[in-house]
């Protein structure tokens, strides 16, 4: 079943005074439309150095999405992160970064 990222925003609860969490931000397209929705601030996490890059340029004027070139995972460290071509399956495993 395929679901629309605004589909997705619309299915959360009205937040009060809340931060939205946004693992791999991508183009950053969820992180907009719920801030935009709930009026609230997002920490969005791309540890990819292109996307990062682009998504930093796009909410350089809201003060309320904050950009962070990080990973999120279960434990402190630091890994290598494999990029596929078309930037959609970047992952810590080669095996699943092939296209």
């Amino acid at each position: 079943m395929k679901i629309k990222i605004s589909d997705l925003v619309e299915m959360h609860q009205p937040l009060k005074h809340g931060i939205v969490i946004d693992v791999g931000g991508y183009i950053g397209e969820y992180a907009d439309l719920v801030s935009k929705r709930f009026n609230c601030e997002v920490l969005v996490f791309e540890p990819d150095p292109k996307l990062y890059v682009d998504l930093v340029s796009r909410f350089s004027v809201f003060p309320q999405i904050k950009v962070i070139d990080q990973a999120v995972g279960g434990k402190d460290g630091i890994r290598k992160l494999f990029l596929s071509k078309n930037r959609l399956s970047n992952s810590f495993y080669r095996s699943w970064a092939k296209s």
